[in-house]
Parts: structure tokens; sequence; C-alpha cells
């Protein structure tokens, strides 16, 4: 099991665990014990997500380098050879690994789909299997393998412009749900001088805290960066906030 599923499972039973003890339990202790395991099991995502956007990053890199040695004159099993001495941060193992078994008389369509199969991101496969394609049918190479380089220029400014102008939105429905943190706590207080006690529908606000929490943090990670994945470490600040608010304001 990679460390990316571990991360994920372990962030999930954690997740239910804080979730459990803010609806039923309220125990500070258990509060203080998944809340740190929470800031470490989202270390480990957020250290995949760096790892996953680098990947992606320096697979457009590896890509300019193999169009570059294929412009030069180079057939493509070794202008893909070439770029076995390029620096491709982590995506550096896995192009010496496909550029190995070039060398070692692996067809090209074979060793680049063994590439591609350890690598993830719908992004990279889909540039891969263009590669394959064009390997397989020839033509003209160097055309289409600009087309591709254009294309992916272009993409690289349309996801940098989509980024600058959503991540802005995604501190603007964290400072919402504080704001509704704050109504919640405005009930709590001061409610109970006009209507009484608010234990009957205490419990419901919980589950409205916990609920918002999940959602809310998986709509911002595809909305702001097209994956659920990457949207983990906005519920687990959701989470935590409305398990320490629970904690403090919302135990009967």
């Amino acid at each position: 099991m990679g460390i990316r599923n571990f991360a994920i499972i372990g962030l999930v039973c954690i997740y239910l665990a804080l979730s459990f003890n803010a609806l039923f339990l309220q125990n500070f202790t258990i509060f203080l014990i998944f809340s740190s395991l929470l800031f470490l099991a989202t270390f480990l995502i957020i250290k995949e997500e760096i790892k996953e956007k680098d990947m992606e990053e320096n697979f457009c890199k590896f890509f300019r380098d193999f169009y570059d040695n294929v412009s030069a004159g180079m057939d493509l099993a070794t202008a893909l050879k070439k770029c076995k001495y390029g620096n491709y941060g982590y995506l550096t193992k896995y192009v010496r690994e496909l550029a190995n078994a070039v060398e070692w008389g692996v067809p090209l369509p074979k060793a680049l789909s063994n590439f591609l199969k350890q690598l993830r991101g719908k992004f990279i496969k889909k540039i891969g299997n263009l590669i394959i394609e064009i390997s397989y049918f020839g033509g003209n190479v160097i055309d289409a393998l600009r087309t591709i380089d254009k294309s992916l220029i272009d993409l690289e400014l349309i996801k940098k412009e989509k980024h600058s102008r959503l991540s802005l939105y995604a501190w603007v429905i964290i400072a919402i749900y504080l704001i509704f943190l704050g109504i919640i706590y405005v009930i709590v207080s001061y409610f109970p001088l006009f209507f009484g006690s608010v234990s009957t529908y205490i419990l419901y606000f919980r589950f409205m805290l916990i609920f918002e929490a999940f959602l809310c943090g998986l709509v911002m990670g595809k909305v702001i960066e097209e994956s659920y994945f990457r949207g983990l470490k906005y519920t687990s600040i959701l989470l935590f906030l409305s398990s320490m608010f629970i904690q403090l304001w919302l135990t009967i």
C-alpha cells in the first residue's frame, strides 16, 4: 500500500473518530489525540499533493526536452534515452527507468505504457498515451509533437489563471464557515434567554457543522484544484474547527 492510500485511509478513520466524538462524546482527551493524528495525516496528504504537482510540472519539462531532441533529428527511442540525464524532480526516477527499459530493448510503446502505469494524474496519462499513439502510427512526428507542446503551453497558462482566480474562493468559503460558527455561537449563547434550553436542538447543530465541514472541503478541492483528493486538506481544516467549536460551546 502506497503512502497516498495509507494517508487517505488513516485520514478517513480519523474523520470518523473526530466526528463521532464531536457528535456524541465531547471527550476533550479524545479530541486532542485525534486532532494531533489529523494534522499528521494531513501533512502526509499535503506531501503527496506536492509530489503529484511536481510530477505534473516536470512531465511538461520532460516532454519539451523529448520534443527538442526529436526536433534535432533523433528518432523517438534515442530522444527518450537522451532525457535520461535530465533533472525532473520526483519524476526523474521514473524517466530513468523508462530510458533504461528502452536501452535494454523493450519496445517503446510497451516501455511508455509501463511508465504511465506507475504515475498518477489524468493529465500525464493523456499526454503519455498520445506519445504512444505517435510511436505506433508514425507519420509527421515532429508536427504531432509540436502540436502537443503548444497545447501544453496553453493548458499551463489556463491552469495558472484558473488557480489564481479560484484560490481566493478557498479563503472566502473558510471565512463564511467561520461566520456560520459565529451565528451558531450567538444562538447558543443568547437564545436561552428567550426560548429556554437549547439542548433539544444542539445535536442538530453538531450534525450541521460536521456535514458542512465534509461537504465544503471536498467541494473546494474539486472546484479549485479539480481533485477530491486535494480537497482533503480543506476538510481537515474545517473538521478541526467544527470539532473544537463543538468541544468548547456545543456540549450539553
